[in-house]
């Protein structure tokens, strides 16, 4: 018998990370979301009762933070939605864009390559990206072979 998937969700208090949180929650499993520093709150009453959904929080913006979380929670999916999500704000916070959006992803995903070449268990990771990799490009509409051409901290990080 096989154990009940775990799924790691980032940006679960967000949009996308809402909807997902209430799709897994009634399935069989493991939900653990990850919020921002200081967002529980406001999150737990926006997600309401879940069943099987843990919250925590966490520095995305700090790669050994992803790293350990990857690493504590051992998770068979990850979902990686978490992400400072405006353009114009990017402009206002391009070190932490980066950081947030583009580095969390890499060692996010750099862990769950080493858990699986360890474990030898594949972990799925899926990466929300964003039209604004394409934003400067003239080509309609885009497609795999579209060269990228981001014109904001934002679309550069995604």
């Amino acid at each position: 018998m096989t154990a009940a998937p775990t799924v790691l969700v980032t940006g679960i208090g967000g949009q996308d990370g809402t909807l997902l949180a209430g799709e897994l929650s009634a399935r069989d499993g493991r939900t653990v979301g990850v919020l921002a520093p200081g967002l529980r709150d406001g999150a737990v009453e926006a997600l309401g009762e879940l069943p099987g959904v843990e919250l925590i929080e966490a520095d995305l913006a700090d790669p050994s933070t992803c790293r350990q979380l990857v690493s504590d929670v051992r998770p068979d999916t990850v979902f990686h939605l978490a992400a400072i999500s405006s353009v114009g704000r990017s402009w206002e916070l391009p070190v932490e864009t980066a950081q947030v959006n583009g580095m969390a992803s890499v060692a996010l995903m750099t862990e769950c390559l080493d858990l699986t070449r360890r474990n030898g268990r594949e972990i799925r990771f899926v990466n929300a990206s964003s039209a604004e990799i394409f934003a400067g490009t003239t080509r309609i509409p885009q497609d795999e072979s579209t060269a990228l051409a981001p014109n904001s901290p934002y679309g550069a990080a995604k």
